[in-house]
């Protein structure tokens, strides 16, 4: 599913959430209204910069402080380890007092490479590494360190032969995707494990098409709103406690187990095509959207799921089921041949010409 919130924190923004003056559209990938860069004001002035710009291993500089005379915007190419970068700078009576960098893409040939939390003494607040914007070395990068950050809110990885990713502690990162799908041939990523211990506020995470990480647990990212891990080869899930989380898509994978016990805010789940052979969905309150088709599941436990809405439930192994005990369900998406009794589901409701039952009170 789409990862769109209201208080999106990503590229050309302060770790409050407030846009950069001078930057219009999101950086989020696949986002509607996606710019293709950001927009520089019409002949901005060119300010002093500073002599010798001193590059601190934590920037004490703000990304957006709060009095400022004139900013700078600009865009530059090489600007340390072969990164293509942009970024503002904010000034004061021709002082600098605050910036922020926004790595758009990495054009260099190394194997491994470090993202620094500053350059040019102006701290990162956004990092890029897709093969789509830069040139074919890149797909060379097998592993990538990120810097310890107090700045850096969103990274987005789009490189199908990583193979190690070392997060240090990033308190201020809310977003991370992956994405290890190659756009030739038909091998998918490597990443070997992933540890994100030090991303104690992430909100949104995505992962795509690794075929190395069997397991994974999310449950120390307590704030995490939105998950997507598809067409990955994942065994095991843990969602355990998040009680933020209202999204989850994890279609396609090799699942065995899923644990949402405690993920009360929980709106949305999809888990089709993988081998769940039971499911306890339980105290999930929040519940309005379950696709679960595809796998080959036995038991099935909704209880409290009373805002369920819809639910597809699709070529698995059920015996029986009983939609009339989810009182707010409207359609449920069965073949005639998915639940081995079907007499509770004929009663509940009429077959449409999809293939799918519609409450008869709603015919």
């Amino acid at each position: 599913g789409s990862m769109a919130v209201n208080e999106w924190v990503g590229c050309f923004v302060g770790p409050d959430g407030k846009w950069v003056p001078g930057y219009q559209g999101s950086f989020r990938p696949g986002g509607p209204g996606d710019a293709e860069g950001p927009t520089t004001p019409g002949n901005p002035s060119t300010p002093d910069e500073p002599s010798n710009p001193s590059q601190p291993s934590e920037p004490n500089l703000p990304v957006e402080p709060t009095d400022f005379d004139r900013s700078d915007v600009f865009n530059r190419q090489d600007m340390g380890n072969d990164f293509i970068c942009t970024g503002v700078r904010y000034y004061k009576n021709n002082v600098l007092v605050g910036g922020g960098i926004v790595i758009d893409a990495y054009q260099g040939s190394q194997r491994e490479l470090t993202i620094p939390n500053s350059i040019d003494g102006l701290p990162v607040v956004s990092a890029s590494l897709d093969t789509d914007k830069a040139n074919l070395s890149s797909t060379e990068l097998t592993s990538i360190r990120i810097e310890p950050s107090t700045t850096l809110t969103e990274v987005v990885i789009d490189m199908q032969e990583l193979e190690t990713l070392d997060i240090g502690e990033c308190p201020s990162l809310k977003a991370l995707y992956i994405n290890q799908a190659g756009v030739t041939g038909g091998r998918i990523g490597r990443l070997s494990a992933l540890d994100l211990t030090g991303c104690p506020n992430l909100t949104h995470f995505g992962l795509d098409s690794n075929a190395v990480i069997k397991t994974l647990d999310l449950s120390s990212c307590s704030k995490l709103e939105e998950v997507n891990i598809n067409r990955n080869r994942l065994t095991s899930l843990s969602l355990e406690g998040l009680s933020a989380l209202k999204s989850v898509d994890c279609t396609n994978n090799a699942l065995a187990s899923l644990d949402i016990s405690g993920c009360t805010a929980l709106a949305v789940l999809n888990c089709y095509d993988n081998n769940l052979t039971a499911l306890d969905a339980d105290g999930c309150g929040s519940l309005r959207e379950l696709n679960c088709a595809h796998n080959k599941i036995a038991s099935l436990s909704l209880r409290g799921c009373d805002k369920l809405l819809t639910i597809s439930i699709s070529d698995n192994n059920l015996q029986t089921f009983d939609p009339s005990a989810l009182p707010s369900l409207k359609v449920l998406s069965c073949g005639s041949g998915d639940v081995a009794d079907m007499s509770k589901i004929e009663a509940w409701g009429i077959k449409d010409g999809n293939g799918a039952w519609i409450r008869k009170d709603l015919v």
